[in-house]
């Protein structure tokens, strides 16, 4: 099985001023319009008893389940959210990947000195909101821009030396995204399915 993990540059105040519960209607018609393709993709496969409409005004107004399974179309909601209003980095490096790639890169990184970040987060489940758990993707990992700034010095201090030179441009590959966040002062978002 292959994954894919998206990254968007995020200003989390702007996400959750979108989702202050104001006009829900209205803003998840816009959304329908503008990412037609992934509204479909998204109403085919949403796996509750709601349209896809109806998923994304539930995150506009905060009626959705914050705990418990069955969070599954939700997140997949989100996904339509990050692409309006996050910065899509790149992702090459990361797109598709087996589930091998991620362990793979953390103990490269590990061997290398890194503390404090692994890849395998990526399948975990931390939104920038609370929301209920999916049955099992996407993952959906946040990095708030604090963090981002501290990973960025982590990733800094690497000797970037590896045997396998895609590793060598994975781990390149994840500074961008943290320099990219300190330089904008915001957060990150992976979103993996």
């Amino acid at each position: 099985m292959s994954f894919c993990t998206e990254v968007y540059l995020l200003d989390f105040a702007h996400l959750h001023s979108l989702c202050d519960g104001e006009n829900a209607e209205m803003k998840a018609l816009a959304l329908q319009k503008r990412h037609h393709h992934r509204f479909q993709q998204l109403q085919a496969n949403w796996g509750a008893a709601k349209s896809a409409a109806e998923l994304l005004s539930d995150l506009f107004t905060g009626k959705y389940p914050a705990s418990g399974p069955g969070g599954t179309a939700h997140a997949y909601a989100l996904r339509l959210i990050l692409a309006e209003i996050g910065k899509t980095l790149v992702n090459s490096e990361f797109c598709p990947y087996r589930l091998s790639w991620l362990e793979t890169l953390d103990e490269a990184a590990e061997g290398m000195g890194l503390k404090g970040w692994a890849f395998e987060n990526f399948l975990c489940f931390k939104t920038p909101m609370p929301m209920a758990h999916p049955d099992e993707l996407p993952g959906v990992y946040t990095v708030n821009p604090e963090k981002a700034i501290e990973l960025l010095g982590l990733f800094s201090a690497l000797k970037l030396k590896h045997p396998d030179g895609d590793v060598v441009k994975a781990l390149k590959q994840a500074k961008g995204w943290f320099k990219s966040a300190a330089e904008a002062q915001q957060g990150l978002i992976f979103y993996t399915v």
